[in-house]
């Protein structure tokens, strides 16, 4: 089935918000996860997606190399929690990247690294801070897509 891409967007961002909805029973403001913690809090255990333990990674000296050795890859990491299939992009090589978005080695789309930062922290934009986004919602999309 093929759909454009406004309709796409407006599919994900309603799946999105029910997920948002359904999961937000309690005070931690992240998704569900199969560990049972929210991975994405600023007290989670970092070793959840890291190889690196959490005192090494909370450190006063860390390579960014270290940073990036992750326990599986990325998408893997995403759904062993999220269980989502989202397809929206995942693998694909956009025919643009108007904001310089981080993809993989072939040049193809990872939810985890292209449109998502899970560190991400002290936004204005309250959807960009729910989702992890990597920018603003505003921005984010047109950077490859044109509408």
């Amino acid at each position: 089935m093929n759909m454009s891409p406004a309709l796409t967007m407006i599919l994900f961002l309603g799946t999105m918000t029910l997920s948002a909805a359904s999961s937000s029973g309690g005070t931690d403001s992240g998704p569900p996860s199969l560990h049972g913690k929210n991975p994405h809090a600023v007290t989670a255990d970092c070793s959840l997606c890291h190889v690196a333990s959490m005192d090494k990674l909370r450190g006063w000296f860390v390579f960014p190399s270290t940073k990036r050795l992750l326990v599986s890859d990325p998408t893997t990491l995403c759904r062993n929690c999220h269980g989502v299939s989202f397809g929206h992009g995942i693998g694909k090589k956009p025919h643009m990247n108007r904001a310089d978005l981080p993809l993989n080695a072939d040049g193809t789309v990872n939810c985890a690294l292209t449109c998502h930062d899970m560190h991400v922290s002290d936004v204005d934009d309250a959807a960009q801070q729910n989702f992890h986004l990597r920018l603003p919602h505003s921005k984010l999309c047109v950077s490859c897509h044109d509408k």
